[in-house]
């Protein structure tokens, strides 16, 4: 351990998950990027760790699969990685006529929206409240799917 915090970032390989990572790094916090393409992650981690002398962990993981969070989570443990921000920014959408869209990519979508966030914050916040600290969570997702005012 390092004594710096680390940010766990989900959907980290382009977007607005590699914003938060750069402003994670910014401020002195050590990453764990989370996505399905390997390459870019690998590209941003090497990039954030040379400019703000930060460790950037990368792990290529489909958060649509079945027990992804919990292989997660166990591949964290295994590398004695605690994290203490958590950002949930993964996710997709499916655009068209609902009764039209494809049941199999639905099922993905809730997977990797619904279920990978769940899963994800609430073995996060299990662990910060058991071991009597506090850690940070938000959802990068829900500021670009809400409609204008």
């Amino acid at each position: 351990m390092n004594g710096r915090r680390t940010s766990l970032i989900t959907g980290a390989s382009s977007g607005f998950g590699v914003e938060f990572a750069k402003l994670f790094a910014r401020d002195g916090y050590d990453l764990v990027l989370v996505a399905r393409s390997e390459p870019p992650m690998r590209e941003l981690a090497d990039s954030l760790a040379k400019a703000h002398a930060i460790t950037a962990t990368v792990i290529a993981k489909d958060l649509a699969a079945p027990h992804a969070t919990e292989e997660l989570v166990a591949d964290l443990g295994a590398r004695g990685i605690q994290v203490d921000a958590l950002v949930n920014n993964a996710g997709f959408a499916q655009y068209g006529p609902f009764v039209e869209a494809d049941p199999g990519v639905l099922h993905e979508m809730v997977s990797v929206n619904v279920v990978a966030l769940t899963e994800l914050t609430r073995r996060c916040c299990r662990a910060w409240s058991s071991a009597g600290g506090e850690g940070s969570c938000t959802s990068g997702r829900s500021a670009r799917s809400r409609p204008p005012p």
